[in-house]
Order: structure tokens, then sequence, then C-alpha cells
């Protein structure tokens, strides 16, 4: 055991040892070393918890507010990435982009004016298009207004519909 009062000074590895596993500051390797299962707890009541299991890492807040990551900084970005940092699987752009990955692919990103999916979009249910045009995931366009299916610029085809009386071609 070790007693120490005002400024102690440690030349070598430092070793807490607790009841179910230890925490070990590594000299040589400049690193706080903590065992499966030993907390870090942070504030007052422990309202933050960070563990790892032996299978997993753990980040819990308890408290009664917000769990906040601050950038601190417009350029810096937020990653979630695989194993080993080798693949994206979301990128978090402050005053920008979020950035969704299937497989190291981009498939969803937010911008100034909405969103863009990249590939197919495939939906359980009806997809309102603005406020007049529904799609049905059985392929049905519905449809309140004036609609027109088609360009008509090169002579094809045009579907237009208005109200629920008038169906033309051109």
């Amino acid at each position: 055991d070790v007693f120490a009062v005002g400024v102690s000074t440690f030349s070598n590895d430092v070793t807490f040892t607790g009841t179910n596993g230890n925490v070990v500051f590594d000299k040589s390797e400049d690193q706080l070393n903590f065992a499966d299962n030993i907390e870090i707890r942070l504030g007052d009541s422990a309202d933050a918890k960070l563990r790892h299991d032996g299978t997993r890492t753990i980040l819990r807040q308890h408290g009664s507010g917000p769990f906040v990551l601050d950038l601190l900084s417009k350029n810096n970005m937020f990653e979630i990435k695989k194993a080993n940092l080798t693949e994206y699987i979301a990128q978090f752009n402050p005053d920008g982009a979020v950035d969704l990955y299937y497989d190291n692919t981009k498939r969803l990103s937010t911008s100034g004016i909405g969103a863009t999916v990249f590939g197919q979009l495939d939906t359980t249910s009806n997809v309102a298009v603005g406020s007049g045009i529904t799609l049905s995931p059985d392929g049905d366009i519905f449809a309140v207004g004036v609609s027109t299916l088609g360009s008509g610029s090169s002579g094809e085809a045009v579907l237009q519909y208005q109200g629920s009386t008038k169906l033309s071609t051109k």
C-alpha cells in the first residue's frame, strides 16, 4: 500500500487494483488501460459511464440532459467507420451533409434542399411526392389536381389528368 500526501511522482507503471479488475497506467506506452467491466464514471451522480464488457463497448448517458458531441469547429467532421477504419458507415458534416453508407457505398445524402438517395428506394407504404402525387408500393400513381406524366418535348405520349373528369393524350 502507498499512502501519499501532496504531490507524488511515480517513475514506473502504476496499477490501481479493484475488486473485479485493475486500471493500469503503462508508462512505456503512455496508456491508461482498463480491464473488462471496469467503468469510467463522469458527473457527481455517475451521469455518464463508459466500459467494455469483453465483447462490446458501452457508453451510457444516465443524466437528464442530452448527449452531445461538440465538434468545436465547422471543419470538424464526425465519422462512424468499420473495423480498422477501412470503410465509412456514416459521416456528419457541421452545417453540411449527413451521408449514410451501405458496405462503403454512399446510399443517402442530405443537402440544403432535402435528401438524395443513391440507388434504389424501396418502401413498404405509399410515398407522397409534393402535395398532389402519391406512389404506392405496387406501382399505382394517385394524382390530385392537374398532373402530367411525360414531357411531350419530342412528340412522345403525354397523359394529362385534370380533376376527376378528364384524361387526355397529346
